[in-house]
């Protein structure tokens, strides 16, 4: 009797090693990027962003938005990186001034998986500030 236990359990124990080799290979290291999403715009027709598209990638999310500006001061898009409530990190579009322009750039989030969201304001170098929009991943 004690001879047929040891023989299961050891016929269970290598399955189950099996098994769990198996799910072990499966999962890979890297998410593929998420298709661009579009979000909303922010700020105002003289000191805005609108056509704005993330991309968000294993370590990072790429953001192309068109600038606009015709108030006083320039005007720069800002993006923050967020996994869960965790600010990552902060990145901005050169200043834009009088004039409208399509702007691209980067933004690090440096954690496995990447990010799952970004907020994203405008501010004027005269210190205006539109209200924090949110696309998520």
């Amino acid at each position: 009797m004690i001879r047929k236990n040891t023989i299961s359990l050891l016929a269970m124990s290598a399955v189950s090693a099996l098994a769990l080799g198996a799910t072990a290979a499966a999962p890979s290291s890297a998410l593929p990027a998420v298709a661009a999403q579009s979000c909303p715009a922010v700020g105002s027709s003289s000191s805005g962003a609108d056509h704005i598209s993330v991309t968000f990638h294993n370590q990072s999310v790429t953001v192309t938005a068109r600038v606009n500006d015709s108030g006083p001061g320039a005007t720069a898009l800002y993006v923050t990186t967020f996994a869960g409530t965790r600010d990552l990190a902060v990145a901005s579009s050169s200043p834009v001034d009088q004039r409208s322009r399509t702007v691209s750039f980067t933004v690090p989030a440096n954690v496995h998986g990447g990010a799952d969201s970004v907020g994203y304001l405008v501010r004027t170098t005269m210190g205006a500030t539109s209200e924090t929009a949110y696309c998520y991943r």
